[in-house]
């Protein structure tokens, strides 16, 4: 999708530590500004302030605390100053009872114990402890998900 909106003025480059990931990501057809690298997040392998934006969707939840913080560490440093990035990862709903539904599906998560600490954390906490600036947060999907767009000052 990022590939098909930039095509002509600019490239997507996929970071993906799971070689099976990377298999299944080869497979589909791809806009030719399309790449993907395997690599771990935690030690990007580009220089500094090398990107203009940045996405994250669905895989903070599923990192340790040390990770999450690492990979949004070098997330900031990869991008230019007054970049953006964009996060897309699971949100406790505020009603009682899509809260209660939502935490019951997610007993069934084989990263549980990770989800659970990130939302203690609080991912716009994570998000700013890592120096960017939330400029937007939309809660989407029944409030299971949050869509975070954060700036780096």
């Amino acid at each position: 999708m990022l590939g098909k909106r930039l095509k002509g003025t600019g490239t997507v480059v996929g970071i993906e530590i799971s070689a099976d990931q990377l298999r299944i990501a080869h497979k589909k057809k791809k806009p030719d500004n399309v790449s993907f690298i395997e690599h771990d997040a935690q030690d990007i392998p580009y220089p500094d302030c090398h990107f203009d934006r940045a996405v994250i969707c669905g895989a903070l939840h599923e990192m340790p605390k040390e990770a999450r913080r690492n990979v949004l560490a070098e997330a900031f440093r990869v991008i230019k100053p007054r970049g953006a990035i964009v996060i897309a990862e699971h949100n406790r709903p505020a009603q009682e009872w899509k809260r209660w539904l939502f935490d019951l599906l997610e007993r069934f998560n084989p990263e549980y114990r990770t989800y659970k600490d990130l939302l203690e954390s609080g991912l716009t906490n994570e998000i700013e402890r890592a120096g960017f600036r939330i400029v937007r947060r939309k809660i989407i999907s029944w409030d299971f998900f949050q869509r975070v767009l954060a700036k780096k000052q």
